[in-house]
């Protein structure tokens, strides 16, 4: 069995609110574990 992490700081400049976050955020975590199979968490960072 393999384990790997990966801490990522991800800035979106086009987002002035939390929602438009949020919604980067749930659709770029779908696209990663769609096409490679991985478990994503995420920390409590959204108000940065």
């Amino acid at each position: 069995m393999v384990v790997g992490v990966v801490k990522l700081l991800i800035f979106i400049p086009s987002s002035n609110n939390l929602k438009a976050k949020r919604m980067v955020l749930c659709s770029l975590k779908s696209r990663l574990r769609n096409n490679l199979n991985i478990s994503i968490t995420k920390l409590d960072n959204y108000n940065k």
